[in-house]
């Protein structure tokens, strides 16, 4: 089966194919995620050209998964304190990390200045809210732990 590469071009009623050099184009690329049975055109990978489109696309995917990580970081602040949430949240805070860097490297291009310090705004506050958590979490731990000891020595004393 022969690849070919179509450019959908809106008010333009020519019925001619196009043929693209993807090399030249500096747009953003992704694999469409729609798993519908079509009997039509498969598409297997989509390039967006249109910087406004781009930024657009990269904005609603960004706040997306910015508000999943936000709903999985209140459930875990709410949550009740144990080393098991203090795992969790270790986990949440290199999650973020992560995204961070994706966002840095990946998407600093297609994304205005503002919009990213924006970002980076939100990204060092839900940061810094984990990290609080996780200290208090550990102190806890650590009072914890000193009263239990405490209450071992009284006990060796007692004998």
């Amino acid at each position: 089966m022969k690849q070919s590469n179509y450019l959908l071009v809106r008010n333009k009623d020519t019925n001619e194919l196009v043929y693209i050099d993807y090399t030249k184009n500096n747009g953003y690329g992704f694999t469409p995620k729609n798993h519908v049975k079509y009997e039509g055109i498969k598409v297997d990978k989509l390039i967006l050209v249109k910087p406004t489109f781009v930024e657009k696309v990269l904005k609603k995917k960004i706040k997306k998964k910015l508000n999943l990580y936000l709903h999985y970081m209140i459930k875990l602040l709410e949550e009740n304190d144990s080393s098991e949430s203090s795992s969790h949240l270790g986990a949440a805070l290199n999650e973020i990390s992560r995204y961070r860097s994706i966002i840095i490297n990946n998407y600093r291009a297609y994304l205005d200045d503002k919009y990213l310090e924006l970002l980076m705004q939100k990204f060092a506050l839900l940061e810094h809210e984990l990290k609080i958590k996780q200290l208090e979490i550990s102190k806890r731990e650590y009072k914890k732990q000193l009263e239990e000891e405490q209450v071992e020595e009284k006990s060796r004393k007692s004998r």
